[in-house]
């Protein structure tokens, strides 16, 4: 009886270590994996998994041109269509096949968009661009597919195993390796971008139609897509982002052969007309399209949609509420850009005085009797003396009305404020611009030598959404 006891007291102790040994790795490979697609721990794979079955109607596949060109809130703004974008940066022919593969398995959509920039390259440039398309779906016999057929045979156990590629992360772990990144509960995909890069059209847009002969590789990415799309019953569309494209002609041999399969295809470099592209004030750089390059790529292919298929109406269902969430996403990006462009104190203040997500923290230090700009005439709206404007502080605007929560003593406690359960805000003064006198947990928001340094942080984001001076 003893003996048999002690079996089975082995057998426990044995279980139990491989239950936790087994947890524990479990854990260790959530911090270390590979967590965005479209950088900054942005990731549409995330995004997709964290999306009930059966909401997307309509899907865009493809690379940065994709997330950069089509933003889904634009679509689902104007017409309330339920639109996704699975883009991964630099996303590959079989990055791209077995990614639409994915999303079919809890996805539905009637309507699919795949852009044929993945036409131009057979392999990855950039390693993280390897990373990002190998390693961001969930192990499964999809994501064996992918590997085995971007690697071949020969030298797949890494991004297979995935352990030999990701533990070597340690020492660029981050807040977002620990803690979600809060739109990837609620993203579409689209990666928002404000700048403004003057380009020219592209080369070959107004070049007589001349296809050149398809590789064996892109014929075949091609007919996989046809193939899954007959199987899966979807429309599909090829098209081509606006961008300085320098081989026409391989964009008019996928339109050839989109023709011969009654494939529709769109292709708004020799389009770009049809959706008013200005190539002074739409693009962020030569590949990709801005924001608001991507409004009028988006909202003509929302109308393009309907034009081709049934595509309810989903505003107003509280099942589609990401979609919400995004298009309320887009407009405190755009607010941000705002922000970061207001020319005086007063005009940042009136960016952000009514938002009720806002926390603004204005720290005033030095001498801002001896400035030239008259800083008090943008406080005293909110009843802020020249006195006190003069003699420095720290105030808090919320919900339109400012506090002032600290003086600038040496003596005095600090100011603490939780902002939310991940951060912490404390205001202290040792001296004028010292690093410590702002902190959120640990990172420094001090004045760094101007006269007003205004914090904003967004309590539903969880994050600090600008840092600026004035």
């Amino acid at each position: 009886m003893e003996k048999r006891a002690l079996i089975i007291k082995r057998i426990i102790a044995v279980l139990c270590f491989t239950l936790i040994l087994g947890f524990s790795l479990f854990k260790t490979y959530e911090v270390l994996k590979w967590k965005d697609t479209t950088g900054d721990y942005l990731s549409s794979m995330e995004q997709l998994y964290q999306t009930k079955d059966d909401l997307i109607d309509v899907v865009f596949v493809g690379s940065s041109h994709v997330y950069c060109g089509v933003y889904p809130c634009f679509l689902w703004e104007k017409h309330g269509i339920a639109a996704f974008d699975m883009a991964v940066s630099g996303q590959d022919k079989d990055s791209s096949y077995h990614h639409l593969k994915e999303l079919l398995k809890t996805q539905s959509p009637k309507v699919v968009f795949v852009d044929m920039y993945g036409l131009t390259f057979d392999e990855h440039k950039i390693e993280g661009n390897i990373y990002r398309n190998l390693l961001s779906m969930k192990t499964s016999l999809n994501s064996y597919g992918l590997v085995k057929d971007y690697i071949g045979k020969k030298d797949i156990n890494d991004y297979l195993i995935r352990w030999p590629i990701i533990h070597t992360r340690y020492k660029e772990l981050k807040k977002h390796d620990f803690v979600e990144f809060i739109p990837n509960t609620f993203g579409r995909g689209e990666g928002i971008d404000f700048q403004i890069s003057e380009e020219k059209p592209p080369l070959g847009k107004d070049d007589p139609f001349m296809p050149e002969e398809l590789s064996e590789k892109n014929r075949k990415w091609l007919e996989s897509l046809y193939e899954l799309s007959k199987k899966e019953g979807f429309e599909l569309c090829f098209f081509v982002t606006p961008f300085f494209n320098t081989n026409q002609r391989l964009m008019d041999a996928a339109c050839e052969f989109a023709n011969d399969h009654g494939i529709k295809f769109l292709d708004f470099n020799r389009d770009a007309d049809l959706i008013g592209i200005d190539y002074s004030t739409d693009f962020a750089d030569s590949l990709h399209l801005n924001a608001t390059g991507a409004r009028k790529l988006s909202e003509y292919l929302a109308d393009f949609c309907l034009s081709i298929a049934s595509l309810p109406d989903h505003r107003g269902d509280a099942a589609f509420w990401q979609w919400d969430a995004d298009l309320e996403y887009f407009y405190k990006e755009k607010a941000r850009t705002d922000m970061e462009r207001a020319p005086s104190l007063g005009a940042f203040m009136d960016l952000v005085k009514d938002n009720p997500d806002y926390t603004t923290v204005i720290s005033i230090e030095y001498e801002v009797s001896g400035s030239p700009i008259d800083y008090h005439s943008y406080l005293e709206p909110y009843g802020v003396s020249k006195e006190s404007c003069f003699s420095g502080g720290k105030w808090i605007l919320k919900n339109g009305t400012l506090e002032k929560v600290f003086e600038n003593t040496v003596s005095v406690d600090a100011y603490i404020k939780e902002l939310s359960d991940l951060d912490t805000l404390s205001i202290k003064f040792v001296s004028d611009g010292f690093p410590e006198n702002v902190l959120i947990n640990t990172v420094s928001y001090s004045n760094e030598g101007n006269y007003v340094s205004v914090l904003v942080y967004d309590e539903k984001l969880k994050r600090v959404v600008i840092h600026t001076f004035f």
